[in-house]
């Protein structure tokens, strides 16, 4: 890689980190004067590097993919002791959704106006779906109508609700997720 190519790399990475950044600020829906004043940039090199907004949303969404991936970790297989699921996998979700809550949070307020964004979420709820029939179908035995009170209970907008709605702590959240897994599936 020549040094020109790696040098808009760098930039374009640097875009997307102070979007990042001034989500995770509380600033929900940063103008381009603001990204281009946090990454140091000029307005015009936003636009070269990303052609619209839906460009740097995507980016956004890649770059929170690669985060979350080095974060997620791995979950016990669906055999493994349920005490331990339970307890992996709620501490995996409270792990994960404390990281990405102002960015998502941010993401959800803009999502009706967003293709990108739309498909981005979508994407990551089934993912999350999957995993949690996955983790435990043995306990739900194909039973839809539990396996979505898991789902939704195990969502970030049950995660939110926990902590913002009824203000527990991270900690607490945690354990009131736990517990409700554990109604439901055992």
């Amino acid at each position: 890689m020549d040094g020109r190519t790696a040098r808009a790399l760098r930039t374009r990475e640097t875009i997307v980190e102070a979007l990042i950044a001034l989500l995770e600020e509380g600033m929900v829906q940063p103008s381009v004067e603001d990204i281009a004043a946090r990454a140091a940039v000029s307005e015009r090199s936003i636009f070269g590097h990303f052609h619209d907004r839906e460009g740097l949303f995507a980016a956004v969404g890649d770059h929170q993919t690669r985060m979350l991936r080095a974060e997620w970790g791995e979950l016990p297989p669906p055999d493994a002791p349920l005490e331990r699921r339970l307890e992996e996998f709620a501490a995996q979700r409270a792990r994960i959704y404390e990281r990405i809550a102002p960015v998502r949070r941010a993401a959800l307020r803009m999502e009706p106006f967003s293709e990108t964004i739309q498909l981005s979420i979508a994407d990551l709820r089934s993912i999350k779906r999957r995993e949690a029939w996955r983790l435990f179908g043995p306990e739900l035995a194909g039973d839809h109508v539990r396996g979505s009170a898991l789902a939704a209970l195990a969502s970030f907008s049950g995660w939110e609700a926990l902590r913002r709605e009824q203000e527990l702590s991270v900690d607490e959240a945690r354990v009131a997720l736990r517990a409700g897994l554990e109604r439901l599936v055992g």
